[in-house]
């Protein structure tokens, strides 16, 4: 197969995703490289997630398929510097392939393998369909996954929910101290549908570098197990997690009648910042809040450095609570808007809500002890 070295290692960045876990199975090292008339396909799996990148490329009457270590193929194409790179399997014996690699006048050898041994990536029938924005994959990365647990041990909390209700779409995260809720817009395509969850496992994070390329409508399809992920050109398959999610809805909602004080989001993420330096191994501040202002009060008990500072603010009531100075910076980042509402309540264990000033987006953080 004669394959454009700037195109192919264009589709070669495209699954890279699939191989960024180390594996088991060295099946999965590998890159199926497919040719037929003028397209091009690379699929790349680690089990967890497998990729299709298809692309147009130069016409051929001949069908070819090659599998090919996917680092060595990727390095080789990051130095070449010709136009064109030709790759040739060669069964050596019923074990062993060869994979025959000429750019220019430079030639070389690289191990193949079969593609019998390939994992098969197939789908079950899909129970639904709609389309998201590519866009949102970005927004999500900021505003749910860094909310949502990074272990392997709480599956389902260390994915991002998504959940239409009642004509309302939304995405949420928790990671069992911090929790996080998303508004959705809904286009034509969810409003057509019944209610649902969905639990979109870590490999969230990928999504955006895929398809922010494009930046296409996405479609979203669901299987019983599976989801897929696909635009015009790439397609990502996940599994999907089948477990219970915690009732965020009814913690968020018990802020309702809750005390809201308005800040600067930036001079509060800027005094935070300080303040963590004096905050030690535990990582909390003291929110005293008054009137007019909140005092900011950091202790390191290790070094016996102390912090003690105020920002303006509009508060109706006097509350002091410790809070992860680090959490409550990574909400404000993640809330659009140059002024963020904290929102305690009493009867819920003096939990604050970041949340931003369009009221789409909240974060709850519980206190420190």
């Amino acid at each position: 197969m004669r394959l454009k070295v700037n195109e192919f290692k264009h589709a070669l960045n495209m699954v890279a995703p699939a191989f960024q876990k180390s594996t088991a199975m060295p099946i999965c090292e590998y890159v199926k490289i497919e040719t037929a008339e003028d397209k091009v396909k690379l699929t790349a799996s680690d089990l967890a997630i497998s990729i299709i990148h298809e692309y147009k490329g130069i016409e051929t009457n001949k069908n070819e398929t090659i599998l090919i270590a996917y680092k060595d193929i990727l390095n080789y194409v990051k130095l070449c510097k010709n136009v064109f790179i030709e790759l040739e399997a060669e069964q050596v014996n019923k074990m062993t392939i060869n994979i025959n690699i000429t750019a220019g006048s430079a030639k070389m050898k690289m191990s193949g393998e079969s593609e019998d041994d390939f994992p098969n990536i197939e789908l079950d029938e899909f129970k639904y369909s709609f389309l998201m924005d590519a866009e949102m994959f970005g927004i999500l990365q900021k505003k749910a996954l860094p909310f949502a647990a990074d272990d392997d041990l709480r599956p389902s909390m260390s994915a991002v929910r998504m959940k239409k209700v009642n004509g309302q779409t939304s995405f949420a995260s928790t990671n069992g101290y911090t929790a996080s809720i998303l508004l959705f817009e809904e286009n034509e395509s969810l409003q057509k549908l019944d209610d649902f969850q969905l639990l979109i496992p870590r490999y969230l994070k990928h999504l955006e570098q895929i398809f922010s390329i494009n930046n296409e409508l996405v479609t979203v399809n669901v299987s019983g197990s599976k989801i897929a992920f696909q635009d015009s050109d790439t397609t990502l398959i996940g599994y999907q997690i089948d477990e219970n999610y915690p009732d965020l809805e009814a913690v968020l909602n018990g802020h309702k009648d809750g005390e809201i004080v308005k800040v600067n989001k930036q001079a509060l993420i800027d005094e935070l910042t300080v303040a963590g330096n004096f905050t030690g191994s535990n990582n909390d501040v003291l929110f005293d809040f008054a009137k007019d202002k909140i005092h900011l009060k950091a202790q390191d008990m290790d070094y016996g450095k102390d912090y003690d500072n105020s920002i303006q603010a509009e508060s109706s009531e006097e509350l002091a609570i410790k809070l992860p100075y680090d959490q409550v910076i990574k909400a404000c980042k993640a809330c659009q808007g140059d002024t963020v509402h904290l929102v305690h309540h009493h009867t819920n264990n003096k939990a604050v809500f970041v949340k931003s000033e369009d009221g789409n987006y909240e974060v709850l953080i519980m206190p420190m002890k």
